[in-house]
């Protein structure tokens, strides 16, 4: 008989904290089009990153070339279809403002054609597993918390992580206070 590990279904809220905490904020991307914002946007990104920047950007590009990823509400997750995987790279999720939106001219099923976008959220994992769960975690948490509403008024990174915080611990115990 043999016997297999299973990966748990999800991962814990935390797991996203960090990951966002170890990303960091860039307060200013500058490009007037995806192929220059997301150069700029990696190019941007900390020494300790230490990933193929050149594999990251043709693989962003690849996936906005077939179907762009703008969310709503002025932000966007581009991520690879396969995603660059970082073996020995924790799960990170970096905070970029846009100087200029970035106008994406197709639909998706979470915005409107013609949408603007001003902030972009990169995600990089070291597993495509993890890379999916913290994806469809972000974007619950975009649809449900009050992390939207901070990046959209870009609070400073300090009160941003509180929020994501605050958020993250609502989502995971959503029936805390609640008597039983």
């Amino acid at each position: 008989m043999t016997t297999t590990t299973q990966q748990p279904d999800f991962l814990a809220p935390n797991e996203l904290l960090a990951a966002f905490e170890r990303g960091g904020v860039d307060p200013r991307v500058l490009g007037s089009d995806r192929y220059e914002v997301f150069r700029n946007l990696i190019s941007g990104l900390p020494a300790a990153w230490q990933i193929d920047r050149q594999s990251l950007l043709d693989r962003l590009l690849a996936r906005e070339n077939s179907a762009g990823v703008p969310i709503g509400h002025g932000i966007a997750i581009p991520h690879p279809r396969y995603p660059l995987i970082v073996p020995s790279f924790p799960s990170t999720l970096r905070t970029c403002y846009l100087a200029e939106p970035l106008r994406y001219s197709e639909a998706s099923r979470f915005s409107q054609e013609g949408a603007a976008v001003d902030i972009i959220l990169l995600l990089v994992c070291p597993v495509e597993t993890e890379h999916d769960q913290l994806l469809a975690q972000l974007r619950t948490l975009l649809e449900t918390s009050v992390l939207r509403e901070n990046l959209r008024l870009r609070v400073p990174p300090s009160q941003l992580l509180s929020a994501h915080r605050a958020a993250s611990l609502s989502a995971a115990h959503p029936m805390q206070g609640n008597p039983t």
